[in-house]
């Protein structure tokens, strides 16, 4: 059996909206696009696109993303997904498999 252990440090959701508990990675995407609330998509790899170079879908529309905002990260400032830093997002995407449990 295959362990990670590491500790980041994150901008989660406001209003305790960043849900809690055991989760699986469903998969993982390199330069994401974003589509906002009100439908409007953003493409990926450009610098308004809040979801950086990596994107770990938790499912339910949670995911765990580097960030266009940096100052955010140590916040309770997202929609509830978790961001990290660039670098820290780079290093946990090359971390992580499809399918294996991440605890928040």
């Amino acid at each position: 059996r295959s362990e990670y252990v590491r500790r980041f440090e994150i901008g989660i959701g406001r209003d305790h909206s960043t849900p809690l508990g055991r989760f699986r990675v469903l998969r993982k995407v390199p330069d994401p696009q974003y589509t906002d609330p009100d439908g409007r998509v953003i493409p990926a790899a450009v610098p308004e696109n809040p979801l950086g170079r990596f994107w770990i879908d938790l499912g339910e529309g949670y995911g765990i993303h580097g960030t266009n905002q940096p100052e955010s990260v140590g916040r309770a400032e997202s929609r509830g997904c978790l961001r990290l830093r660039n670098d820290d997002i780079r290093l946990l995407y090359g971390m992580l498999v499809t399918g294996c449990e991440v605890v928040i």
